[in-house]
């Protein structure tokens, strides 16, 4: 049974998921060649503050929130 999981910062619709999860199970589905009833879609959604894509710059300290550089130290 494939299964995907998906790691999203919250705020995306009900329905964008539902097509993520459609368009995730086709791909599989045609792909892998299982029955679309054995893919699972699995979506994980964080906080926003709890996420940040500016940690490789040369001054985190300067851009990125102090939470935030916690996280990333754990």
């Amino acid at each position: 049974m494939p299964e995907i999981i998906l790691e999203l910062a919250e705020g995306r619709t009900v329905d964008q998921k539902r097509q993520i999860a459609k368009e995730f199970t086709d791909t599989i589905v045609r792909v892998c060649g299982v029955d679309p009833e054995a893919v699972v879609v699995i979506i994980h959604e964080s906080p926003r503050t709890d996420k940040t894509n500016r940690l490789t710059t040369t001054s985190p300290a300067a851009t990125v929130p102090e939470s935030v550089l916690a996280l990333a130290a754990v």
